[in-house]
C-alpha cells in the first residue's frame, strides 16, 4: 500500500471518529420542533419538553451549540408569562372611554400579530409591554386626572 493511501485510510477512520453528535442532536430537536409547529401545537405541549431536552444536550463544543441555545431560548421564552394583561378596569356604568378601549384593542392586534408564527420574539414582548403600559397610563390618567401616576417618579 503507497504512503498517501495510508494516509487517506488513517484520515478516512479519524473523520469518522469526529463526526458531531451535537449536530446531530440540533437536527434532531429541530427536526421535532418543525413537526409540533406544522400541527399548531402550542409553546406549552408536552412535545416541546422532548425537543427542549434534546438541545440541552447539545455540547458547547458542537458546531450547533448556539443554534440550539438560540431555539430552547425561543421556546422557553414563549413559555413564560411575561405579556401580561392591560390593567384596565371598567367602570361601573359597563364602559370605557373611546380612547382606553382603541388602546386596548390596538393591544389585543399587536399580540395576535406577534403569535400568528407560532413564537413570540423578545422585540415582540417589548411592544406588548409598553402598549400594555400606555394602556394603564391612559386608564389612570383618565380615572384620576392628568397629573395621576403609578406611585414611580414623577
Amino acid at each position: 500500500m503507497s504512503r498517501s493511501s495510508l494516509l487517506s485510510l488513517v484520515f478516512l477512520f479519524v473523520g469518522a471518529g469526529c463526526r458531531d453528535e451535537g449536530a446531530e442532536r440540533y437536527e434532531k430537536a429541530r427536526r421535532q420542533y418543525e413537526a409540533l409547529l406544522s400541527q399548531h401545537a402550542l409553546p406549552g405541549a408536552p412535545g416541546f419538553d422532548l425537543v427542549l431536552s434534546e438541545l440541552d444536550l447539545v455540547p458547547r463544543s458542537s458546531a450547533k451549540a448556539q443554534d440550539a441555545e438560540r431555539l430552547a431560548h425561543a421556546i422557553r421564552l414563549a413559555r413564560s408569562p411575561t405579556v401580561r394583561t392591560p390593567l384596565a378596569l371598567a367602570p361601573k356604568d359597563g364602559s370605557r372611554p373611546p380612547a382606553l378601549e382603541a388602546q386596548l384593542a390596538a393591544c389585543a392586534r399587536l399580540a395576535e400579530l406577534a403569535g400568528a408564527d407560532g413564537g413570540v420574539g423578545s422585540r415582540a414582548l417589548e411592544a406588548l409591554e409598553d402598549c400594555r403600559r400606555k394602556a394603564e397610563r391612559l386608564e389612570l390618567s383618565l380615572s384620576h386626572g392628568d397629573d395621576a401616576h403609578d406611585g414611580g417618579t414623577p
